[in-house]
């Protein structure tokens, strides 16, 4: 039976599935809406057939049952960045944006780049909780930064008084709840990833916040085999912007990642001017050639995240591995 590339686009309740058939050298699109549960599944896998392989995206948690299902029963799945197949999607001057156009570009994906793909393996229990705890933490941070902002307005006014009394409750309880989560979340890393945990703390500003957030967003940096890929995939590395003589933009980070990884690097980045002596001589010595200070601050940040993939890749403390 002939190998099918099924490409599923998934939403809440739904998900749209497309794959091509090849009769005589003539293609034709199969396709099919199944509903986002079990039952959903099952359909799925007896229109697909036992040869098919899978493709998604990673969109939120909507994935996680459809892929976890699939793993289940044996068949290959594969779950996608979604920046890269809209990126796809744009190389082929795709104008349509609808589920079943999104399912057949993930098919057609899957058929250009299979070689290429890593198959998806579900994460352990304590990494799956650890990262709904943290996406959250991100959630009731942007709240609280919010309540705060109300906070500050309102105490411009008299008027504002019994509502500034009722925020600033509320904001205390949601800080209250954000460490209890934070605490959580770092004990439930520390029972699946250790040791990759305990070294990343050995590098000097780099505290477990920063550990385990890293560790979450990469499951201990299974997925990757060099520092570059690492930087690439957090937005840290650096980006040029000039062509011919007439464009030179300034170059900065290309800010395609993890926007609160970053965060937590740049903060890191500023503490370890004050307790990491490598980092600060190379600061320093940015700072020195011209560099602008935040500028410098970016580098500071890609050099702790490549001394961090380091120490975890080589199962050796900062200590040993030194400053690369």
């Amino acid at each position: 039976m002939q190998e099918v590339h099924v490409g599923i686009d998934i939403s809440k309740l739904t998900f749209h599935a497309a794959y091509k058939v090849c009769n005589k050298g003539k293609y034709r699109w199969e396709e099919r809406e199944f509903r986002n549960n079990e039952t959903g599944y099952k359909n799925l896998v007896s229109w697909a057939g036992p040869k098919a392989l899978f493709t998604m995206e990673a969109t939120g948690l909507y994935h996680v049952k459809t892929a976890m299902y699939l793993h289940e029963n044996k068949y290959t799945v594969y779950v996608v960045n979604p920046l890269k197949i809209k990126r796809f999607s744009q190389m082929q001057f795709r104008r349509s944006k609808t589920d079943k156009a999104d399912a057949r570009v993930i098919s057609e994906f899957l058929e250009m780049n299979k070689g290429r793909l890593k198959k998806w393996v579900p994460t352990t229990k304590n990494l799956a909780m650890a990262r709904s705890l943290l996406t959250a933490i991100k959630l009731l941070r942007t709240q609280n930064t919010a309540k705060k902002n109300a906070i500050q307005a309102l105490q411009l006014t008299p008027d504002g008084m019994e509502a500034l009394t009722q925020l600033k409750a509320l904001q205390k309880s949601e800080q209250m709840t954000i460490l209890s989560m934070e605490r959580e979340m770092i004990d439930l890393v520390c029972v699946s990833h250790a040791e990759e945990f305990n070294l990343a703390q050995t590098i000097p500003s780099i505290g477990p916040k920063t550990a385990a957030a890293v560790i979450l967003a990469t499951d201990g940096l299974k997925s990757f085999d060099t520092s570059r890929q690492l930087c690439a995939y957090f937005g840290m590395s650096p980006r040029e912007y000039q062509s011919g003589t007439s464009v030179n933009g300034k170059g900065h980070i290309c800010k395609m990642g993890n926007p609160y990884i970053r965060s937590l690097l740049y903060i890191c980045a500023v503490s370890s001017l004050r307790f990491n002596k490598t980092c600060r001589a190379f600061y320093d010595s940015l700072v020195e050639r011209g560099k602008a200070k935040k500028l410098a601050l970016n580098a500071v940040a890609n050099k702790l995240l490549r001394t961090l993939f380091a120490v975890m890749k080589n199962k050796k403390g900062w200590n040993v591995v030194g400053a690369l």
